[in-house]
């Protein structure tokens, strides 16, 4: 049987930038990509060195416009968050009301925008307490891949012993870009009793997948076991309404854990949003994100392979073959369309 592939195309909401900065939005970002360091965490230890050298590239040089652009913009920084997040749950478009504020002035953000708290992270309610910068907004460095050749260096000593997220922060309103690295770093101030908070790493997704397909997910799971290790599955019709799809758990000795599922079925056509719940062996919990979301191939529809399927004798009448078996819908189609057809002629011709 021939199948056929239906993809129904799966709208998210967004908030809709002016029209002066229409053009200009529909332009794509380039954001910073961390290397991978191979591991769900790195520590540092306060006591022996509060700093961390972390390596990274800009895969192509973008520099400002100067027709449309802000002086600074196409530029990046970087900050530390205190959890992931879905890509149906991202953060503020803007670091800093002042950013804000200068894409009002230039038409690229309506005054609006300073009325919502959620608009920037320095007003932020939901990120409230959970984020650190790591460079400074006036330290920005351009969009270049030499730019990168030196790495950032971040001073942890203000910051709070727990599990942070590096994030590479691009500045190109009004669509400025978050790229999370794909690790933790576990900032203690003594290796001697160490808190180990949990880490969960969920690494990138397949963009597309079949409805059927099996897909195989390997979390990096960092934390005192025994762990107990939850994947979950949401939809973008309900983008908040997280599902077990399997359980299992892990000894801290060896965290290593592999799922291996397919798309549940109220997903197919649709945007599938993965994520990984851990709790640690003292029952402390952690949640990763992919920092992506697959589409989800429908599945084919019921079409039979031969309209006119062979009756299955049931018994003999008059030499007759009978058969319980109504013909199928489609079959019906078949057999009325050029009736419908001669019928639409005959009235033309009249």
């Amino acid at each position: 049987m021939r199948r056929i592939a239906i993809l129904s195309v799966a709208c998210g909401s967004f908030l809709a930038a002016p029209s002066i900065a229409q053009g200009h939005s529909n332009e794509p970002r380039t954001a910073v990509i961390f290397d991978d360091v191979g591991a769900c965490a790195l520590t540092v230890d306060r006591s022996e060195d509060p700093t961390l050298a972390m390596t990274y590239s800009i895969a192509m040089e973008d520099l400002p416009n100067p027709d449309h652009d802000l002086p600074d913009a196409k530029t990046h920084q970087f900050i530390a968050v205190c959890r992931s997040w879905s890509t149906r749950e991202p953060p503020p478009r803007y670091l800093a009301v002042d950013d804000l504020q200068r894409s009002i002035n230039i038409g690229y953000e309506e005054p609006a925008a300073l009325e919502d708290p959620e608009s920037t992270f320095e007003t932020s309610i939901v990120w409230e307490g959970c984020w650190r910068r790591i460079t400074a907004d006036d330290a920005r460095l351009p969009l270049t891949p030499e730019a990168a050749l030196d790495g950032v260096v971040w001073d942890t000593t203000e910051v709070e012993p727990t599990a942070w997220f590096p994030v590479g922060h691009t500045f190109d309103p009004p669509w400025n870009v978050w790229k999370r690295a794909p690790y933790a770093v576990r900032v203690e101030d003594d290796l001697v009793t160490p808190t180990e908070p949990p880490v969960v790493v969920v690494p990138d997704l397949p963009k597309v997948v079949e409805h059927d397909e099996s897909i195989v997910l390997s979390p990096c799971v960092a934390a005192r076991g025994p762990v107990s290790v939850a994947l979950r599955y949401a939809t973008t019709a309900e983008p908040s309404g997280w599902k077990v799809i399997e359980t299992t758990s892990v000894d801290a000795d060896d965290p290593s854990v592999t799922f291996e599922f397919s798309a549940p079925e109220e997903s197919w056509g649709q945007a599938l949003l993965i994520s990984v719940a851990i709790v640690d062996g003292d029952e402390r919990e952690a949640v990763g994100y992919p920092r992506n979301e697959m589409i989800v191939l429908a599945g084919p529809p019921d079409t039979p392979e031969n309209p006119f399927p062979e009756p299955v004798a049931k018994g003999e009448a008059s030499g007759c073959n009978l058969t319980s078996r109504a013909p199928s819908p489609l079959a019906l189609v078949w057999i009325l369309s050029p009736l419908a057809c001669l019928r639409r002629r005959r009235n033309e011709e009249r």
